[in-house]
């Protein structure tokens, strides 16, 4: 993870939605027709998983049963985890390395003495 971390990413988000959106497909597609949300698609829970997992919850598709709603909660607390890391890898990104750091040292006091 420390080598190449947007593959760890972006590894560990394909498995996470096709997963989860899976085991919420197990648990709503017995209340498909009384919901009347096609949870028997795995579109549908794919797109719900991404949704949840972002934080943005449209709220056009949800989960009825208590265990689709403990998925629920489970894809959003690992969305956060996942946002977290992504944005951690991104600052890593953007500062510098010690090499780099005492070379933009130098070349600030070269610059002032001139």
């Amino acid at each position: 993870m420390k080598e190449k971390p947007y593959k760890f990413l972006f590894i560990a988000l394909i498995i996470s939605v096709f997963q989860l959106g899976y085991c919420l497909r197990i648990f709503e597609r017995e209340l498909t027709d009384a919901s009347r949300q096609n949870f028997d698609l795995m579109s549908n829970t794919i797109w719900n998983v991404i949704i949840t997992m972002t934080t943005v919850g449209y709220g056009d598709i949800y989960p009825k049963t208590t265990m689709g709603r403990l998925i629920g909660v489970i894809v959003a607390l690992w969305g956060l985890f996942l946002v977290s890391i992504f944005t951690v890898t991104l600052s890593n990104l953007f500062t510098f390395t010690t090499g780099e750091s005492k070379a933009f040292d130098l070349s600030e006091r070269l610059r002032v003495k001139e």
